[in-house]
């Protein structure tokens, strides 16, 4: 009797739990379905309860308004069934914040991914940050002559957006305003623009051609870094700043001139540019000058800054003037087999010959104190260098992956050799065979 009053309780329980998962999955059918129906179009960012959706087919042959809202203290906007997202009013647009609860109040948010077109009517003074970002299929747009100022990220991550004409009446454009355009051709910055922040075009591998304004006195970090499609550049005589990296890994470069105006160029600027076969320095530049290679200096040819390594050459002498090669003055080229150093030189700054891996062999001269940080990190062809008794020191990856490093030949003696302070990463020096001056 016992026994079947057990079986009795187990079949119940069974019964019961099947229910229970039956009930459950039924449940969960039905909530995906409702509730989560376009749950493949889920916002990348993670806010998997904010949802990115189609626009409602209706009507083709009717415009009806889907959505509609405020966006500034007087700009109200509508987005109908075919894509267009207009803003009418007066002043400036909100700003968008990056943090998540700002972003899914921009306008049109939930359907951003089917906004084709953006008009923007006249009394409208300014493009709020992140105003139009990630609009995958943005093609159109329209800015009038009231607009000021384009935001930060304003339009950026669009890909379908191929052209924009700016009106004369913009000033300024922020930072990452077309960033991430890979559709994005050509673009006319007018000369009412004065200022344009960081990483305005980063990106923008689509872009062919650029008109920049004559009023912007510099050009920032970042700001063309990655165009791989420009194959050259006109720099407007107001531009007195080159910013870090302003063309970095612009492979399609192949020209380029510095106008009288500019005193400074930031680190990097050129870097990484593979088809810059030289870089040209207008005469009445009082700050840099070129040579016949299109070699990059200072003025009077005592620092070597950049090397544009589009060049075919593969050697190449340094003029006996120079007495400092600039940080990564001739990285990544690739083509040069031999570099001569006059005993003129008394600094080589970090990374100056890095990714040189067509570099065999080279001679430090007498004079030079330390061989920096990175000075021939991966130059892979390197077999053989000349080291002078004056080195104290070797920075950190001065010699990572020279892995082709059979000889050193050092001045001084084996004593002298000892001390000399090798950092981390330089394995492939300490590996070689050591010649000492006999």
């Amino acid at each position: 009797m016992k026994n079947k009053i057990i079986a009795t309780i187990l079949i119940i329980c069974i019964v019961c739990t099947l229910s229970a998962m039956a009930f459950i999955h039924y449940i969960g059918i039905k909530y995906d379905r409702e509730e989560i129906s376009i749950e493949e179009n889920t916002d990348v960012s993670g806010d998997t309860d904010v949802v990115e959706s189609d626009l409602p087919i209706v009507d083709s042959e009717s415009e009806t308004i889907i959505e509609s809202g405020t966006y500034g203290e007087n700009i109200t906007w509508t987005l109908n069934n075919s894509g267009v997202l207009t803003f009418s009013g007066t002043g400036r647009m909100t700003d968008c914040a990056p943090d998540r609860e700002s972003q899914i109040s921009r306008p049109g948010y939930k359907y951003r991914n089917s906004i084709r077109s953006v008009v923007i009517e006249a009394g409208v003074t300014s493009i709020g940050d992140d105003a139009f970002q990630g609009c995958d299929l943005l093609t159109d747009v329209t800015i009038p002559d009231s607009v000021i100022s384009i935001g930060r990220s304003a339009f950026q991550s669009c890909d379908s957006l191929t052209s924009v004409i700016i009106p004369d009446s913009v000033t300024t454009i922020g930072a990452y305003a077309f960033a991430y355009n890979p559709g994005l051709k050509s673009i006319i910055i007018p000369d009412s623009v004065t200022s344009m922040g960081i990483e305005v075009f980063y990106r923008c591998t689509g872009l062919t051609n650029v008109t920049l304004s004559n009023s912007i006195t510099s050009i920032e970090y970042n700001t063309f870094a990655y165009c791989t499609s420009l194959t050259d550049m006109i720099i407007p005589d107001s531009v007195t700043v080159i910013g870090v990296s302003a063309f970095e890994d612009c492979t399609g470069l192949t020209s380029i001139t510095i106008p009288g105006s500019v005193t400074q160029i930031a680190s990097l600027a050129f870097q990484n540019c593979t088809k810059l076969t030289g870089i040209t320095v207008d005469k009445s530049n009082k700050t840099f000058s070129n040579d016949e290679s299109g070699v990059l200096f200072n003025k009077d040819k005592t620092e070597l800054i950049v090397y544009p390594i589009g060049n075919t050459n593969t050697s190449y002498t340094i003029p006996d003037s120079v007495n400092s090669i600039k940080h990564y003055a001739f990285s990544n080229s690739s083509v040069l087999e031999s570099i001569t150093i006059p005993d003129s030189v008394t600094f080589i700054e970090n990374g100056a010959f890095a990714g040189c891996t067509g570099l065999t062999s080279i001679t430090i001269p007498d004079g030079i104190s330390s061989v920096e940080d990175y000075t021939f990190f991966k130059c892979t062809g390197l077999t053989s260098i000349t080291i002078p008794d004056s080195i104290t020191a070797i920075g950190s990856n001065a010699f990572f992956d020279c892995n082709a490093l059979t000889d050193v030949y050092y001045a001084g003696n084996e004593d002298a050799r000892n001390k000399i302070v090798i950092k981390a990463d330089n394995d492939p020096l300490l590996n070689a065979k050591i010649h000492f001056n006999s």
